[in-house]
């Protein structure tokens, strides 16, 4: 019945009503219904509660699988979301009828039934009105100005409620016996966590949303993109199928789809982990502190790799059941989400198909006759594994006649991985020394933990967890240390080796979860005081870790990272308004991307009009503008983009160069006055938080 109703909501929604609102709504119980019907197929053996985000997890992986087969073969037009749409119902419902039970069928989460004391459900409402009260703070300070990190403009009321939040939870779940109420209530922690970026900045932060978001509209218009790249694929036809089939606005659709998804599925996988680990299971819902341990930030603001990112996060949990209790997930669990990481992202997806791999090379899963690959020894698997991304990066240089390798230099950027301890000093400040320490020590954290439950974890998930780990680590330290990153702007060089530190913390999920298991067990023979201390460190924990987690711009760390302003999306709609034909724009980052929202995608041959903040020629003459603004380096700047047009270009001979310099800017005033000088004509814009500048050839 729920089905029928969905389907019918489904089909109003896409013939006539078309609301954004009633969309989501369609959209999230989509999920949530047809997902647990796919559960009960995936892991029949399973409670409810445990399965049903498995459920989801496969159910969205098959979509972006199947769009991005459609994708390349042809398209992905707004009829196939549709038809998608209408054939999960029934494929989920017959998935769900043919699935049986093994004679090994176990329940990890139910216990005995008992009523909820008064105290408790006081100590769950506290801890939900604090975090809505945090959300609400978040919510009121958003900020269209441009500012170096979202704490400038969030009152220090957020850290109180979410202090206050942490208190309640530490008590909730060192109780550990109310596991639905517990897992929920650490659902809404883990999005008010990552709730930070787009509420606080409506308009934006970074660029690399922006890009992928004009790539959405691209794909959602047309179908797909030309020329077509192996990569990204599976997160825009997802944006596209949420698009399509509810009615979805792509900006709202691309930006919550990350939050939501590891507000959602996190707390459940991580449960379901501890769960399977823990000899007593009123130790589980301790292990949920472990979440936060983890760059959740990195959650926040969609993107490819964030979104591959929770894949494997995913992907490491979902495999406890094989590892520490023996079970035997079908090749299609496995490979299934590890596809989709690969459709989304290849440096997040080489790992989860080689981790998937790793799983299934067991000769115990099934008999050797059905499947010959299991008796490949995974010491081959781990082999390859170390060395694979530096390969792949080796032979896309190849391809493109890049250099692939560059040895010199390799000890300075391995020592520039290395995380720093912080500097903190007189006069000392409580809260925010505390703050910066723990985001520091989380990661020091995690790895005690994932020590201390090496003891109690079996061999399996011992070396599960080290192979992924390890195979990560050493991907990280060859990109480092010999892999040529030249053509990337020198901040941007080590970009992939840190991406892969994260996967590395990610492996050794399992036994930080076993290690929080194991020290919740021993924390209730304690005494009281340091139960009490525990619990104090903990909830104090929480809102320090929230702030260690983003941009700062404090008396410790000078910020940089802006978001997109008011000033900077007036600037691109004037520019756009008083050009007289083909132009390029000199300009920061946030500009870039107000840009990509703005106008759209617009390239002279390979070259976008405004300067790509990664690298590139054009982004060099931004910074020489900067040094010394003049006629030479914006005609520069428009020779450049005529040359990467080529003989023949669709927009004209270029004849004007537009540069923007915001007030935040190292010495702006003086960078202004310098280029009234040189300019044909200039404005400010928003009463001089940005000034732009016409010189015209």
């Amino acid at each position: 019945m729920p089905g029928l109703l969905l389907l019918a909501g489904f089909l109003v929604n896409a013939a006539a009503w078309r609301s954004p609102g009633f969309g989501l709504i369609l959209a999230a119980a989509f999920v949530f219904v047809f997902g647990a019907q796919v559960g009960r197929a995936v892991a029949p053996d399973e409670h409810p509660v445990l399965r049903w985000w498995q459920g989801a997890w496969m159910l969205l992986s098959a979509l972006m699988l199947v769009g991005a087969a459609a994708y390349y073969l042809h398209s992905f037009p707004d009829w196939l979301a549709w038809t998608l749409a209408l054939l999960i119902p029934p494929v989920a419902f017959l998935a769900m009828k043919r699935s049986r039970p093994s004679l090994l069928a176990h329940d990890a989460w139910s216990d005995a039934p008992h009523r909820i004391p008064p105290a408790v459900l006081a100590c769950a409402s506290g801890a939900l009105l604090a975090l809505a009260i945090a959300f609400r703070v978040l919510v009121d300070s958003a900020t269209v100005e441009a500012v170096a990190s979202p704490w400038r403009a969030v009152a220090p009321a957020a850290f109180a409620a979410m202090a206050a939040a942490g208190a309640f939870l530490a008590a909730l779940w060192s109780r550990g016996r109310e596991r639905l109420l517990s897992v929920v209530l650490a659902s809404a922690a883990v999005f008010t966590f990552v709730s930070v970026p787009w509420t606080v900045f409506p308009l934006g932060t970074g660029f690399d949303p922006f890009i992928h978001q004009a790539a959405e509209r691209l794909v959602v218009e047309h179908g797909a993109i030309e020329p077509k790249q192996p990569y990204y694929v599976g997160q825009y036809v997802l944006v596209a199928f949420l698009h399509h089939a509810f009615a979805l606005p792509v900006e709202a659709a691309d930006r919550f789809l990350l939050p939501l998804l590891a507000a959602l599925l996190l707390p459940f996988a991580w449960m379901g982990a501890a769960l399977h680990v823990a000899k007593d299971r009123r130790h589980a819902a301790f292990a949920l502190f472990g979440l936060f341990l983890l760059p959740l930030a990195g959650f926040a603001i969609t993107t490819p790799q964030g979104l591959a990112n929770l894949w494997i996060l995913l992907l490491v949990p979902a495999a406890v059941p094989a590892l520490a209790r023996d079970e035997r997930p079908g090749p299609l669990a496995l490979f299934l989400p590890a596809l989709a990481a690969l459709a989304i992202h290849p440096v997040a997806g080489l790992p989860a198909l080689l981790f998937a791999a790793y799983l299934a090379a067991d000769p115990r899963r099934v008999p050797r006759l059905k499947a010959a690959w299991a008796a490949v020894p995974r010491g081959v698997i781990v082999g390859v594994g170390a060395v694979l991304l530096p390969l792949a990066f080796a032979v896309l240089a190849w391809q493109t006649g890049q250099p692939a390798f560059q040895p010199d230099g390799a000890l300075a950027r391995l020592a520039a991985l290395v995380p720093r301890p912080p500097v903190v000093g007189f006069p000392f400040r409580p809260f925010l020394d505390f703050a910066v320490w723990a985001g520091w020590l989380a990661g020091a954290a995690w790895l005690a933990l994932s020590a201390y439950g090496w003891r109690t974890s079996g061999r399996p998930l011992r070396l599960a967890s080290l192979a992924f780990a390890g195979m990560m680590l050493v991907n990280g330290v060859l990109l480092a240390a010999v892999t040529d990153f030249s053509f990337l702007i020198d901040y941007e060089r080590l970009n992939y080796a840190d991406r892969l530190l994260p996967l590395a913390l990610f492996g050794l999920a399992p036994l930080a979860v076993a290690g929080l298991v194991r020290f919740s067990a021993r924390l209730t023979h304690a005494p009281a005081a340091v139960r009490i201390l525990t619990l104090a460190v903990a909830a104090a924990a929480l809102p320090a870790l929230w702030y260690a987690a983003y941009p700062r711009d404090d008396a410790y760390q000078k910020g940089h990272g802006y978001n997109v302003s008011a000033a900077n999306v007036e600037a691109v709609r004037l520019i756009e308004q008083r050009a007289e034909g083909p132009y390029v724009a000199l300009a920061h980052q946030s500009v870039s991307a107000a840009a990509l929202t703005g106008v759209g995608f617009r390239y002279y041959g390979d070259q976008f009009f405004y300067p790509i903040p990664t690298g590139g020629h054009m982004y060099a003459l931004f910074l020489d503008m900067n040094a010394d603004p003049s006629r030479e380096t914006a005609w520069a700047a428009a020779a450049w983009a005529e040359e990467r047009c080529g003989d023949w270009c669709e927009y004209g001979r270029i004849r004007e160069v537009y540069y923007v310099v915001d007030d935040y800017w190292w010495d702006a005033p003086a960078i202004v006055a310098r280029a009234k000088e040189t300019a044909d004509e200039w404005f400010a814009v928003r009463d001089g938080r940005a000034h732009v500048f016409r010189y015209a050839f």
